[in-house]
């Protein structure tokens, strides 16, 4: 992630230097930290939902994947070539992830119920479909570090907490 050397770099610009380098070091600082926490833990499986009709996800080159990996997250959409690829919902039921993220910003009712009609979709059978607040994600800043606290929370597997 850049964004501790982009805060660097508006400091300078901004002539407050010093206040940049703080802000940096501990973006930094949070970064390592959730790295050593989650970096070890096995990986869940997860799909993450930008947009419901037509369904579209991220690559592995998204910030989006960044965060949900920094979490110990694994998107089961990762490989695919296009940066948001729409997909059909059989795609996304063939992927078998374990958890269903979906970040629709303004858009938190509702975003789920299309998943909730597969009873043996992992995800709907042990309640891990989530909204999560968009807003947190959508800007490449520090606050994405943020939006990791809700992502961990999400990638939780029955009995196996991972935050």
């Amino acid at each position: 992630m850049d964004i501790a050397d982009s805060l660097r770099r508006l400091g300078k610009l901004a002539g407050t230097d010093a206040q940049a380098e703080t802000a940096a070091r501990a973006f930094e600082t949070e970064h390592r930290r959730l790295q050593d926490r989650y970096s070890k833990r096995p990986a869940v499986r997860v799909f993450y939902q930008v947009w419901d009709n037509p369904v579209m996800t991220v690559n592995d080159d998204h910030l989006i994947s960044d965060v949900l990996r920094l979490c110990g997250g694994q998107n089961v959409f990762g490989h695919l070539d296009t940066l948001v690829p729409t997909l059909d919902v059989e795609a996304v039921l063939k992927a078998h992830p374990q958890v269903l993220i979906a970040g629709l910003p303004g858009r938190e009712e509702g975003s789920l119920d299309r998943w909730r009609e597969f009873k043996r979709f992992e995800p709907v059978e042990q309640g891990l479909l989530f909204n999560v607040p968009a807003d947190l994600i959508s800007r490449h800043g520090p606050r994405i570090l943020l939006a990791r606290g809700g992502y961990a929370r999400c990638l939780t597997r029955p009995g196996k907490s991972l935050d």
